[in-house]
């Protein structure tokens, strides 16, 4: 059996144990930005230097850190229901937010830190585009200048409470370092889709073209065992699904680590032949 159809017989047999339930539009695209934070990992490691460490929900969805210091903040984003881009959106003011705070706490440093919003899918927005492009503080402080004017046109006359999003942005727009963090914010969208995406990237690793597949299953089981592992080790309770879970993983993990050192024998076997030939 070739690596390609053995991932595919695991994909057939995980299709057929899924119990039909109730669909609501929420689950989903939560359900999707936690496997897609495994895969945004991935792809950050495959360029990473050497001394990197890459993380998991530690000072963001993912982080990679150098060995100088330097992070990288991504946060993950679906756009599956929402687009997560948009001038009002609450998810980007609160993102905005959220790095302003840990920016206070000394977690992330303005100046060095890499500020990402990565979206699962093509997402566009006024002045997201604008944060994006900014690289001077010239262009910061416009990007800046645009954002307060653009939110407060819907504010005159207005005497509504301040919505989610607008309740953020204010925040935002009074911090002293956001010039600095807009200098250094960037979206990054998937081409196509994060999986599909990631492909090319290992196959450049010296990676098989039939192998691929194989190697991105094992490494996103592998992460998913280590998040698994490191919830379980925290005094909440568990429910009795995060064991079954964590077993199913386990025992995934274990049958593709399995695999992929039959596929490094057979390898060797047809070397050492081709050696003596």
């Amino acid at each position: 059996m070739t690596d390609s159809e053995y991932v595919e017989k695991g994909r057939q047999s995980r299709h057929k144990r899924v119990i039909p339930s109730r669909k609501s539009p929420h689950v989903p695209a939560q359900a999707l930005g936690y496997l897609i934070q495994p895969i945004r990992l991935l792809q950050l490691l495959l360029d990473a230097p050497p001394d990197s460490v890459a993380t998991l929900e530690v000072f963001e969805d993912v982080g990679l850190e150098s060995g100088a210091g330097n992070k990288v903040a991504s946060q993950v984003k679906t756009g599956l229901v929402k687009n997560p881009l948009t001038d009002k959106s609450p998810e980007l003011w609160k993102t905005l937010a959220n790095w302003c705070d840990a920016i206070d706490r000394g977690e992330l440093d303005p100046e060095t830190a890499i500020f990402e919003i990565y979206v699962a899918k093509p997402r566009k927005g006024k002045l997201a585009a604008l944060f994006h492009e900014a690289r001077s503080p010239e262009e910061a402080e416009s990007a800046i200048k645009a954002a307060r004017v653009s939110l407060s046109k819907d504010a005159v006359g207005d005497k509504q409470p301040l919505s989610e999003a607008k309740t953020y942005a204010k925040r935002v727009l009074k911090h002293p370092h956001l010039a600095t963090l807009i200098q250094n914010f960037r979206i990054t969208a998937a081409a196509v889709n994060p999986l599909a995406d990631l492909r090319p990237l290992v196959a450049t690793k010296w990676i098989r073209p039939e192998s691929v597949d194989l190697v991105i299953y094992h490494a996103h089981g592998w992460l998913n065992l280590e998040e698994l592992e490191r919830a379980a080790e925290r005094t909440d309770p568990a429910p009795p699904s995060f064991d079954r879970e964590l077993e199913r993983v386990q025992t995934a993990v274990t049958q593709n680590t399995e695999k992929l050192q039959g596929v490094r024998i057979r390898r060797a076997a047809l070397e050492n032949q081709s050696a003596h030939a």
